[in-house]
């Protein structure tokens, strides 16, 4: 993987371009949907006898997601240069579209494969605490907000906060405990709020709402505890339920 591009190429080497990039989308479709639902693909991962999958999976996952994080900056910029341009701009906005399923789909395949995995993270922390510290600091990088990392798909910030927050216990222990507390409130809140749409008002009613069913949920309760509570003591002393 390159991060740098020639300043010029032919046109058949842009062809070229575009189609690595589409098989590489596939690719990594592929891979992600395989973790997400082959166990045995993730117990290759987890296997303490063969660290060489789990080296390699993270290293070519992370080296994508980095290289596509720099180039969807890239790829913006060069879509704005070539504004106006037969043809130009509709050939950055689709290599800036496969740039942006890369980010994607690199994040989300770590986000399946770490998700309540310790039997992952675990092994590749203490066999490689760099790429371990390179990784999280990479994925606080695409979560955390600034003109960089306007154009990262949500998608991919929403996975990457996965990310952060399935590896925080793993972090903690080398950040102190205090890091939880400041990874969720200046890193992960900040990151999510803004994709939502939140109505005080509608949170209130809805709020009400949910009060009014559970009181009268409790109430239905008590009512049945104390019927069931009647019939019970009407067969064990044999008398009606009227003189009970």
């Amino acid at each position: 993987l390159q991060s740098h591009q020639p300043n010029v190429i032919t046109t058949a080497q842009k062809k070229q371009q575009k189609q690595w990039l589409a098989l590489t989308v596939r690719c990594l479709h592929s891979l992600c949907t395989l973790i997400e639902t082959n166990p045995e693909a993730v117990g290759r991962l987890t296997s303490s006898m063969n660290a060489t999958p789990r080296h390699e999976f993270h290293q070519v996952l992370l080296e994508w997601l980095q290289f596509s994080q720099e180039t969807v900056g890239l790829e913006q910029s060069g879509a704005a240069a070539s504004k106006g341009k037969h043809g130009a701009g509709d050939d950055q906005q689709q290599k800036k579209q496969f740039y942006a399923d890369i980010m994607t789909l690199t994040a989300r395949t770590l986000h399946s494969a770490w998700d309540d995995n310790a039997e992952l993270l675990v092994p590749w922390k203490e066999e490689c605490p760099e790429a371990f510290t390179h990784a999280l600091k990479l994925i606080q990088s695409i979560v955390s907000s600034g003109s960089p990392n306007q154009h990262i798909p949500v998608l991919t910030k929403l996975h990457a906060t996965g990310c952060l927050v399935t590896a925080r216990p793993y972090y903690l222990t080398a950040a102190g405990k205090d890091a939880d507390v400041q990874l969720l409130q200046h890193v992960v809140l900040p990151n999510l709020i803004p994709h939502l749409q939140l109505d005080w008002t509608t949170a209130q009613a809805l709020l009400e709402r949910y009060q009014a069913a559970l009181t009268k949920w409790q109430s239905e309760e008590a009512d049945d505890a104390l019927e069931r509570d009647v019939i019970r003591q009407v067969q064990d002393r044999k008398e009606s339920a009227r003189s009970i």
